[in-house]
């Protein structure tokens, strides 16, 4: 398998595993299509995705070194962790690993006051 650019590894079990993410960033209103290649995803119980504090949509286990998910929306731009947590207690952070760019027109959080 190739890794693409940036990896990180999967700890918690008795070997490391290499992670790698892409695109690694995309609009702040999410829906973002994300490939996480790494291996061994199919025997370590369901799987959650996370981009900072927001859940990922539509996580899919389409093989034993591919997931793929769809980004949330974020509340700002900016650089997040994206953390993969599975059922059987293994957690990887890839650290400020995605990256939210601002959309012109896209007002998530608006600003209220003076």
């Amino acid at each position: 398998m190739a890794l693409l650019a940036g990896a990180w590894l999967l700890a918690g079990c008795s070997d490391e595993r290499r992670l790698s993410l892409a695109p690694a960033r995309g609009g702040q209103a999410g829906g973002q299509a994300i490939r996480i290649e790494g291996e061994g995803f199919l025997d370590r119980g369901p799987l959650s995705v996370y981009f900072g504090v927001r859940a990922a949509k539509a996580v899919v286990i389409e093989s034993p070194w591919l997931v793929t998910v769809l980004t949330p929306q974020a509340d700002e731009p900016g650089t997040v962790d994206v953390t993969l947590r599975f059922g059987d207690g293994t957690e990887a952070v890839l650290r400020r690993a995605y990256t939210y760019d601002e959309q012109a027109g896209v007002v998530l959080r608006p600003h209220i006051g003076g």
